[in-house]
This record gives structure tokens, sequence and C-alpha cells, in this order.
């Protein structure tokens, strides 16, 4: 698996580039956008994730992180929102 993170966008072109180069070698690829991260690119997949309220237990206190997850681009499948939660 091949993982980067970038403050700044990355275009059309770079990421197009990362995305055949991965496939060519049949390496899963994901890059980490920061929030101001604009333009383009060629993902096939792209994901917002937040954090959410944790989990609590009847006393009040934290039991489980939470994180709002959507899915905003998908090709040839579905979008969606979900609430996860960590629960080893």
């Amino acid at each position: 698996m091949v993982a980067g993170a970038l403050e700044a966008g990355l275009d059309l072109t770079p990421s197009r580039r990362l995305n055949l180069a991965a496939a060519v070698h049949a390496t899963p690829l994901a890059i980490l956008r920061g929030a101001r991260a604009t333009g383009t690119s060629a993902a096939a997949t792209r994901w917002r994730i937040a954090s959410a309220p944790a989990a609590r237990d009847r006393f009040g206190i934290y039991t489980h992180p939470r994180w709002q997850v959507a899915l905003e681009r998908c090709r040839n499948g579905r979008t969606g929102k979900w609430l996860i939660e960590w629960d080893h």
C-alpha cells in the first residue's frame, strides 16, 4: 500500500499518474488531503472523515471514539453517510 498526505490539493494530471502507477503494480493508493484542499483528482473514491461525539457509558464516561464518515464520490457505486465507532 502506498499512502501520502498533502497539505494542498493534487491536480488531475499528477493524481492520474499516481493512480496509473499504482494500478500497474496492483498496489492500493491512499492520498490524505487537508480540509482546504481544492481541485479535481483521478481518485476512484472520495471520503470525508470528521470526528463525532464519543459514545458514553451509563456513568457518562467516554467509552468508544466515533467518526462521521461520508463517501462523496464512488465510481460505479453509491454514496452515503455513516457514523462509525471503535469497538475492539
